[in-house]
């Protein structure tokens, strides 16, 4: 009888002691906490502002957020990319393209990779479908394997973001690679935010489901009301557009070699002077190590992929170059690059402009303009690429 008390009774009368302790808290919680908080994210149409970029959301996010759901519809090219979008060159394609001819606005600056863009994209929900977003990805991304750092995810994926993707109508798996690395990521954080908190808790990785479940319901938004509907526009492009590509390719590729007149590495002359020369006068070079696999980027490209054959998007990839005269061991890169180009092309069949060369003899001077970041002339090349992808099927119709 003692035994049976033991093993029997005492453990029963536990687990009912803790879960009464457990309703009792969400229930007080629940009190508190819904008194502030709405069950739906509603989300009020706009007519203003109106950006053709932005790096990300720390002002104007709610905005941001609404232009980018609306740029989304109404089939205007989004390009989605990192630091080359910060630079001061009129042929960015947001500076470039009007919109008399060809709808488009770009999201991003430095660290913004891979998972950080799967995780903005997977908060439009479904005015992510038969969207057009073109991406340029950089292979340093891939480098050391590792993907998306804490700081980037929670400047690109702020509060408002996350709330969206939990309260969006989305497959449990999308939700569920987003949840994961904010639980293995949760160790990075100082004062944990209560929303961050209740998400990364969402983890397969985690245990309790169903508690957290609970508190998750409790606490965060149900549901995302964007007030305006989805666009019926078929396409981005307004006018054919004449141009000679080829000739103005040429133009900037002899302009270019006037600004870097005072070296052999083919950057213009100022960067070459503040961040390659020694003091002692040598020039800095760059070795690239072998790229690791698994690789955690690679992964994150992947799920980006699978989320964009789930929406059905039309969608396109641009892969950056690196300076061959300034990096060396470039062959280091081409695994990593046959992987994804295999996935892009092969497997998902998107359209992919590879720009990424590993030595000098395939390098032209221009494409450039620094060791990393596109110059005019390789603006022009993504340029032609987005056209051409974008409006030449759509205006032959």
């Amino acid at each position: 009888m003692k035994r049976f008390f033991s093993f029997h009774i005492i453990p029963f009368v536990v687990a009912a002691v803790i879960a009464y302790f457990l309703i009792s808290t969400i229930q007080y919680f629940s009190k508190n906490f819904n008194n502030s908080s709405q069950n739906i994210l509603i989300t009020e149409d706009i007519q203003q502002p109106s950006f053709k970029y932005f790096a990300n959301y720390e002002t104007d996010g709610e905005q941001k957020i609404i232009f980018l759901a609306k740029s989304l519809s109404d089939k205007t090219v989004v390009l989605v990319g990192s630091s080359e979008l910060t630079g001061s060159s009129e042929k960015l394609p947001f500076l470039f393209f009007n919109d008399s001819i060809l709808k488009l606005i770009a999201v991003g600056h430095a660290y913004n990779e891979t998972f950080a863009i799967y995780c903005q994209l997977l908060a439009m929900g479904d005015y992510l479908r038969n969207s057009n977003v073109c991406f340029i990805l950089s292979p340093g991304w891939f480098e050391d394997g590792k993907g998306t750092n804490i700081q980037a995810f929670l400047e690109f994926v702020p509060e408002i973001l996350q709330k969206r993707i939990y309260a969006n109508n989305i497959d449990e798996e999308f939700k569920n690679y987003f949840y994961s690395y904010m639980f293995k990521n949760k160790i990075e954080i100082n004062n944990v935010p209560l929303t961050y908190s209740l998400l990364a808790n969402l983890s397969s990785d985690n245990n309790f489901p169903i508690a957290n479940k609970l508190f998750a319901n409790k606490f965060l938004p149900q549901k995302v009301d964007f007030k305006f509907s989805i666009s019926d526009t078929i396409s981005p492009c307004k006018n054919s557009f004449t141009l000679s590509w080829d000739s103005m390719l040429t133009k900037d590729y002899e302009k270019f070699l006037t600004t870097c007149t005072s070296n052999k590495i083919y950057v213009y002359n100022e960067y070459y002077f503040e961040h390659l020369v020694n003091k002692d006068g040598t020039v800095k070079s760059s070795t690239v190590s072998t790229v690791l696999f698994p690789n955690t980027e690679l992964e994150d490209l992947k799920m980006l992929l699978k989320l964009l054959k789930y929406y059905n998007c039309n969608a396109s990839f641009i892969m950056q170059q690196l300076n061959p005269y300034y990096y060396h061991s470039l062959e280091n890169y081409t695994p990593i690059m046959d992987s994804i180009q295999k996935l892009i092309v092969n497997e998902n069949h998107y359209p992919y402009f590879n720009m990424f060369v590993t030595d000098t003899a395939n390098y032209h001077a221009g494409d450039l303009r620094d060791v990393m970041h596109i110059g005019n002339a390789g603006w022009d090349k993504v340029n032609r690429f987005i056209y051409e992808t974008y409006c030449n099927k759509s205006l032959q119709k």
